[in-house]
Order: structure tokens, then C-alpha cells, then sequence
């Protein structure tokens, strides 16, 4: 607690002194702060921009289903959990994605869009950048985020789940059978005994990933400057 209130001081320290000289753009970046998580700053455009590819892609970590409405601050959360897996993931080594399964998720986002030209303008629109797209000689692509660099992120972050989730889902299947089989079969009436099987997988692996989640929020270095994210 003393390290996070000590961190979130000098943040508000180095604020005060740069404020005055910063020039309009970088004034407004700053000002669009929500929060840091683990050294990573979450702005208020990421917000916007997450929120804008959550509902695309339907592909949560912090939720057990897709929001099709999702507030400001399911993002905010989102986009956190995102961070602290994705250090975790590159921690214990899960950060080498293989380059066709990545190709493979960014011809999948592509194809939703029906064809090129709305992919392209969507990109131009949210200002991400995509390699494989061309686009119009007089915009400056390297400023804009690059959204291969999202998906990379988002499939080692499913790499790690796979094998950190996956082994306790495992080990803890057969008794959660034992203990819990009446109540999947009341709540699942007429499911097969694979489909009680397959529903048993997913509880487990939410709880497990539920409890993971909370244990790395607890280790890491979270400052969350905006009210309406607290």
C-alpha cells in the first residue's frame, strides 16, 4: 500500500512540473490517463478503441460471457487484465506465438469486416495500422497502433491460459464431477454426459482463471487515477 501510494505521488509530482512546458498534443495525452498497470499506462483512447474491438471480437478474459454493451469501466478492466496475463505469459515464457497463428487470427478479424475497403476505413478511422493493408500515400501509418501487435498479445496470452488453466482444469475435472454431477445435470436437463463434461471444463477453468486473475492483481504495481475506474 505505501509503494503504490508513494508511486501514484510521484506521478502527480512529475504532472505539476511538466505540465506548464508540454506542448497541446502531449498536454492532452497526459490528461488522458487512467491508470498505469505494471508500468503500461491505460488512456482513455484505449478505452475507446478496446471497447470498439471487444464488441468485434467477442473475446474476453476478465468476463465469463461477451458483453454486447459494455460500460466504460468493463473495458478499463478488461484491458488490465490484459496487461497483468500478458506480463505474466511473457514471464514464464509464452510470448513466442507462432507467426501462422497469428497470421490466421488477423485474416479471421479481416474477413469480418466483408472486404478490404471497410477494413481499410475502419483502420483509418480508428487509427490502427495494419502492414498488409495499403493505404493513402499521405498519412503517416507509423503513428497510428498497430493491431497485429494487439492480436500477438491476445494469442500469447491464450498460449499461457492453455497451459497454466488447462492443467488444473485437468487435475480438478474428475471430483468436480463427483461433487458438483446433480447440479450440472438440474441445471442442464437432457445434456449428454459430454456435454455435462464440457460444461464442467468451463467452470472450473472461470473459477481457476477468476482466482488467477486476482492473485496478479494483488502482486502488481496498479495505479488508477480516474474515479470512474476504481
Amino acid at each position: 500500500m505505501h509503494r503504490c501510494i508513494f508511486a501514484f505521488s510521484l506521478i502527480i509530482t512529475f504532472l505539476a512540473l511538466v505540465q506548464p512546458v508540454l506542448a497541446a498534443d502531449e498536454s492532452e495525452m497526459i490528461d488522458s490517463i487512467a491508470a498505469t498497470v505494471e508500468n503500461e499506462t491505460i488512456t482513455l483512447e484505449d478505452v475507446r478503441l478496446e471497447k470498439d474491438l471487444l464488441k468485434r471480437t467477442g473475446v474476453w478474459f476478465s468476463r465469463t460471457k461477451p458483453e454486447t454493451t459494455p460500460t466504460d469501466k468493463m473495458v478499463f478492466e478488461e484491458i488490465m487484465v490484459r496487461i497483468l496475463l500478458y506480463h505474466q505469459a511473457r514471464k514464464m515464457g509464452f510470448s513466442d506465438v507462432p507467426p501462422a497463428r497469428l497470421a490466421a487470427r488477423m485474416k479471421s478479424f479481416r474477413t469480418s469486416f466483408g472486404n478490404e475497403e471497410s477494413y481499410r476505413e475502419w483502420l483509418l478511422k480508428m487509427e490502427y495500422r495494419d502492414e498488409a493493408v495499403p493505404i493513402p500515400d499521405n498519412i503517416d501509418y507509423q503513428l497510428y497502433r498497430s493491431i497485429s501487435k494487439r492480436f500477438f498479445r491476445e494469442l500469447a496470452i491464450e498460449q499461457y491460459l492453455e497451459k497454466k488453466i488447462g492443467i488444473q482444469v485437468k487435475l480438478a475435472l474428475a471430483d468436480y464431477l463427483e461433487e458438483e454431477g446433480e447440479s450440472l445435470r438440474t441445471e442442464h436437463p437432457g445434456a449428454s454426459e459430454e456435454d455435462l463434461e464440457q460444461h464442467a471444463r468451463e467452470a472450473i477453468y472461470r473459477k481457476k482463471l477468476d482466482q488467477h486473475i486476482n492473485e496478479l492483481k494483488k502482486r502488481a504495481r496498479i495505479i488508477i487515477l480516474r474515479e470512474l475506474f476504481r
